[in-house]
């Protein structure tokens, strides 16, 4: 595996509920945020895969969040 070469602050709950409030100003740009981070993780997912084996034609996988509203 690689580490990215930059790194995200860790913010407390209420921290990032206050970030995200900041520069998230309608529920159309939430749901395109949401969006950009579900396909980054699912191309870091299968980036990881590949470093252990060939990609297969088709492939699946299931992602499990917990409740609650980045839950997505």
């Amino acid at each position: 595996m690689h580490s990215p070469s930059y790194s995200f602050p860790v913010l407390s709950a209420q921290r990032a509920k206050a970030f995200e409030a900041s520069v998230v100003s309608s529920m159309e740009e939430e749901w395109l945020f949401m969006q950009r981070a579900g396909r980054g993780i699912a191309q870091q997912v299968i980036s990881d895969y590949q470093e252990l084996r060939p990609l297969p034609e088709s492939l699946r996988i299931l992602v499990i969040a917990g409740k609650g509203h980045n839950g997505g």
